[in-house]
């Protein structure tokens, strides 16, 4: 935890640098294949495992025929 408090302040100022550079465009981070590939494996960290975690707690076919009976 003591790592993203130390890194929140570097990666944004790092993100207001590169969309400065970029005269406001988002779009440069989509653009050049590194950086679509981290944004992308960023995303995949965020919602992989919530995914998982909805996939695994979700009723079954067959928990919901007993259910419903």
């Amino acid at each position: 935890m003591i790592v993203g408090l130390i890194l929140g302040p570097i990666a944004e100022k790092q993100l207001r640098n590169a969309l400065s550079i970029g005269q406001g465009d988002w779009s440069l981070f989509v653009k050049q294949p590194i950086s679509a590939t981290i944004l992308a494996m960023t995303v995949a960290v965020v919602v992989i495992p919530r995914l998982l975690r909805w996939h695994a707690n979700r009723p079954t076919a067959h928990e919901q025929a007993d259910n419903a009976a």
